[in-house]
């Protein structure tokens, strides 16, 4: 039967082994939070994507709700990703920012590019219909390559427009 040549080094394996799974407990918890979310957010099949949450889990957030609209990045490598707009609770017209500055969905879409203000433009959805407007002077949102500078007030959006947005290009689409 051989002998450990190093007895110190089977225990500090040990150690150091304990010490890991105490560290990858963390680690293994977020992981099934992860798993828990992409359940919400993409449900099991048989159910819709849009269902709202059991009355019998109160823990569980209450249904998403978009308004109907969306801009559709043309230029990929500025913009990838769709926009679409939240819903929010209030009644009446729901005004919506676009810019690179962090804000609270609803209210504020993010657009992450260096070309892009920090409070770049307002889409405002009032009786069923889109409008937006500049919010900066300097570089105007374009509509289907028209300036729509910041003093002159909103500019009603029509599906199929194309939107600026400093380098972004978007096409706005409609039901």
């Amino acid at each position: 039967m051989k002998e450990d040549p190093e007895p110190e080094r089977g225990g500090r394996f040990k150690e150091l082994l304990k010490r890991l799974r105490k560290q990858t407990k963390p680690v293994q918890e977020a992981q099934r939070i992860q798993e828990v979310l992409e359940e919400e957010v993409n449900p099991p099949p048989g159910m819709p994507a849009s269902a709202p949450a059991p009355a019998a889990d109160p823990g569980h957030r209450a249904t998403v709700q978009l308004l109907p609209g969306r801009l559709e990045p043309l230029i990929p490598e500025v913009i990838q990703q769709e926009v679409r707009f939240q819903k929010d609770n209030s009644p009446g017209e729901q005004e919506i920012t676009l810019g690179w500055e962090m804000g609270e969905p609803p209210h504020h879409v993010q657009l992450d590019h260096p070309s892009i203000q920090p409070l770049h433009a307002k889409m405002t959805f009032q009786q069923g219909r889109w409008m937006i407007e500049s919010l900066v002077p300097d570089d105007p949102v374009e509509v289907n390559g028209t300036p729509v500078p910041a003093p002159s007030g909103p500019y009603l959006l029509a599906s199929g427009d194309q939107v600026r947005i400093g380098e972004a290009l978007f096409r706005f689409h409609f039901p």
